[in-house]
């Protein structure tokens, strides 16, 4: 029902996206280019505040095929190293290993899940692996041994991003561990349960 989730007062233009599919089938949905660029800007804040700078190298570790020139040209731009996760098994992740060590990012960004399985590897097999200055996790729920054991392996700090498919939705701050809201783009509700509050 793509067509139906449009809104039928918007004349600007548009273009269709997809959603990462971390949860099934990826969504086709419409976004426009204003945007997708504060989404960009809100991001680049957040991982400034770990000390990244607009050109650093950062490796981008995903569950979806990079098969688009447009996406392949903003990598380079980006200077991203794209580095395809779905399948995960010794030799996959021996040469996950290779590329980081040989691009040596400053950054890496992935899913949770995916990273735990390669510092778990990296960790059993005592492997050397290149130390960035930091690394941020999204689109997932992380879990506390995962967190541990990716500090320990990549000898750096983890921050978390709750994301959403246009833009982050609240990243997490050095400071106190907590997450701030991009509210210059996002609304949050809370609704009170029996278990407390709930975002909606």
């Amino acid at each position: 029902n793509c067509e139906s989730l449009r809104a039928i007062d918007f004349k600007g233009k548009s273009f269709p996206i997809y959603s990462s599919g971390s949860t099934g089938q990826p969504k086709k949905f419409y976004t426009t280019k204003d945007t997708i660029s504060w989404g960009w800007a809100t991001t680049f804040r957040a991982w400034s505040w770990q000390g990244y700078n607009l050109g650093d190298k950062y490796s981008k570790f995903s569950l979806n095929k990079r098969d688009s020139i447009k996406k392949r040209i903003q990598d380079l731009l980006f200077r991203t190293q794209y580095i395809y996760t779905y399948h995960l098994d010794k030799k996959i992740m021996d040469g996950i290993v290779k590329k980081l060590n040989k691009y040596k990012p400053l950054f890496v960004r992935s899913y949770p899940s995916s990273l735990a399985i390669l510092t778990n590897y990296i960790g059993e097999e005592g492997i050397k692996v290149h130390k960035p200055k930091c690394i941020f996790t999204t689109g997932e729920n992380r879990l506390k041994q995962d967190l541990y054991l990716i500090r320990n392996i990549f000898d750096c700090d983890c921050f978390d991003a709750y994301g959403g498919d246009t833009c982050s939705v609240a990243f997490e701050t050095p400071e106190h561990r907590g997450y701030y809201v991009n509210d210059e783009i996002v609304a949050l509700n809370f609704e009170k349960t029996k278990n407390g509050k709930e975002i909606i």
